[in-house]
Parts: C-alpha cells; structure tokens; sequence
C-alpha cells in the first residue's frame, strides 16, 4: 500500500474509528444520551429509596404510613417495604380495636421491629449499588464525551489525509495520461 492509504490506515487505528468519523460521532452522542438517560432513573430509584429510608426511620416517632408502595427498583426490599406497610396498617387497625396487649398486636410488633432492620441494611447495601453503577455511567458518559470533542479535530486530520491522498491519485492519472500520449506520439513517428 501507498504512503498515504498507510497513513489514513495507521490514523484509523489510532483513533479507533471503524466507521465514519461522523457516523462515529452520531454513536459517541447517542451512547451519552443512553447514560444520561440511565443516571436519571437511577436518581429516580436514589429518590425513592431516600422516602423509604425516611419512612422507616421516622415511623417510630409519628404513626403516618406510607401509603403508597414505591417502586424501589428492587424486588426484594420492595416486597419487604410491602410487609412492613401492610404489617402497620393492620397494627393500626388492630390497635384501635384490641389493647396493646393483644396477642396479635405483640405478634405484628415483633414482626415490624425484624423487618425494620432488615430493610434498612437491604437499602443500604442497594443505595451502595445504585451510586457504584451511577458512577460507572458518569465516567461512561465522560468518556463519549470526550470523544465528541475530538471528533472536530479528528475530522480534520481525515480530510487533510483524505486529501493527500486525492492529489496523489490525480498526479498518478495525470501521469498516466502523459505516458498514454508519449507512447502513442512515439508510434505515430
């Protein structure tokens, strides 16, 4: 091969481009804005699990339920924050209806003080996993980013070695039309 296809060879290479650059930078974008959509939902779950986490660590000093159930993101403590809020409700209900003395009420007291812990250490251990991944789609979308801003520069080199390697094409045309009329002015002698 030519200097030159060497050239634009060794530049693809090095800047890793399999397709066209603006192609390229068309999949750099849409991979940022797939991360940028994946931090948001994990923001979303990150919400969610601050309300749960609030919930459960003020219950004991006010008797408000959450009454709706939060889709945490997360099966398991969703259905743990489930039991806890149907547990509640029928502590409340049977509250009102029994004294706390109520064998029933005992039993859901108990069962409440168990998941309480247990889903505490549950979000915890799921907040820790949510911020591990979110960093990882930060640095993710630093990355593309970084990347789509070197696709101008990058563009740039391609098209001065693209152009090179243009000129030498038409010189070799150029050069073989010559020799073309060479040999047929020498025929014709």
């Amino acid at each position: 091969p030519s200097t030159v296809e060497q050239n634009i060879s060794n530049f693809k290479s090095a800047n890793e481009i399999t397709t066209d650059i603006s192609e390229q930078g068309a999949l750099n974008m849409a991979g940022m804005e797939e991360s940028r959509g994946r931090i948001q939902e994990i923001d979303m779950q990150l919400a969610a699990l601050d309300r749960a986490q609030e919930y459960i660590t003020t219950r004991n000093k006010s008797d408000a339920t959450l009454t709706t159930l939060i889709d945490l993101g997360n099966h398991a403590l969703s259905g743990q924050l489930k039991q806890l809020i149907t547990a509640e409700e029928e502590l409340n209900r049977l509250k009102q209806i029994s004294g706390p003395e109520n064998p029933k009420v005992l039993a859901l007291e108990r069962q409440i003080s168990r998941l309480r812990p247990a889903i505490q250490e549950g979000a915890t251990n799921y907040r820790n996993n949510l911020l591990a991944t979110r960093s990882a789609y930060q640095r993710q979308q630093g990355t593309y980013s970084s990347k789509l801003r070197a696709t101008p520069q990058k563009e740039k080199a391609f098209i001065d070695i693209t152009r090179q390697q243009s000129i030498k094409n038409d010189i070799y045309s150029y050069l073989l039309e010559k020799r073309e009329e060479n040999i047929i002015s020498m025929a014709g002698l």
